[in-house]
């Protein structure tokens, strides 16, 4: 509207750019201010800003480098409410960070009867972690987060083309914008819990799987051990050895007496 007028951050390497633009057709700036700052002092920087201006909002333009910007292709089969779910489980293949469900956003640029095409903006973790640190920090209130080279297709300057930035609510699918708050959990939580912390259906299913295997166990030692009493009341019977037929003695041969010698012993006698 006219009178309004925006305030962007530019977190340029090194030196900050705050800048005052003027709304309207013809958007101006009004005034720029610079400032030194790195991640760890930027609490102290977005302090510094929040006592200057007050409760206003801010718009944050991030540079390319600290930036991860990439167009993906999805099956228009993927139903609009699960778009966000499978998106961000593909972007394990192209982004080498753990992403929370408010690190990243998407918009919708092209379809057609098989497919979508979605362009897809996620800062750096260590520009995220940052910036969302010095907001819970300081409550500097943030409306936009954008990087150069999107806000640079609006207007030449990517400064003047954040302030011309339109999209900031509406369908997830139509609007490209990150707030840096993760409280403001999006409906994705319920299809992809965050990396470190475990679904409460996993704890559900793994105390199931624990009961389970407690009865299995249960019923093959109670099983094992009643086959275990079967053999101790039912000894194996010996088995019999047959005793051997008695043979009849055999005969004892007599000596046979010598005739001859009887004779000769006569005749001298």
């Amino acid at each position: 509207m006219s009178g309004h007028r925006y305030i962007i951050l530019f977190l340029a390497k090194r030196v900050m750019h705050i800048t005052t633009i003027s709304d309207g057709p013809s958007p101006q700036i009004v005034s720029t201010l610079q400032r030194e700052w790195n991640w760890g002092t930027l609490p102290s920087v977005f302090s510094s800003v929040k006592t200057s201006i007050g409760d206003k909002h801010v718009r944050i333009l991030l540079p390319d480098e600290s930036s991860y910007i990439l167009e993906l292709t999805i099956p228009s089969v993927v139903q609009p409410l699960q778009e966000r779910a499978y998106i961000q489980q593909q972007l394990s293949s192209f982004i080498p960070e753990v992403l929370h469900a408010n690190d990243w956003d998407f918009k919708e640029i092209a379809s057609s009867g098989k497919e979508k095409k979605v362009l897809i903006f996620a800062p750096l973790k260590i520009a995220y972690d940052a910036i969302f640190k010095a907001v819970q920090d300081t409550g500097l209130p943030i409306e936009a987060v954008e990087p150069v080279a999107i806000a640079g297709k609006r207007y030449k300057n990517p400064i003047i083309g954040l302030a011309m930035k339109k999209d900031i609510e509406g369908r997830d699918e139509e609007v490209l914008n990150i707030i840096p708050q993760r409280e403001l959990s999006s409906l994705s939580d319920d299809f992809v819990p965050e990396k470190g912390h475990t679904s409460p259906f996993v704890w559900i299913a793994l105390l199931i799987a624990f009961i389970l295997l407690g009865i299995g166990g249960f019923l093959w030692t109670n099983q094992k051990n009643s086959q275990t009493s079967q053999s101790t009341a039912q000894p194996t019977p010996t088995p019999e050895i047959a005793s051997p037929t008695p043979e009849p003695p055999t005969p004892t041969k007599e000596p046979e007496l010598n005739v001859s010698s009887l004779r000769f012993w006569n005749q001298i006698t």
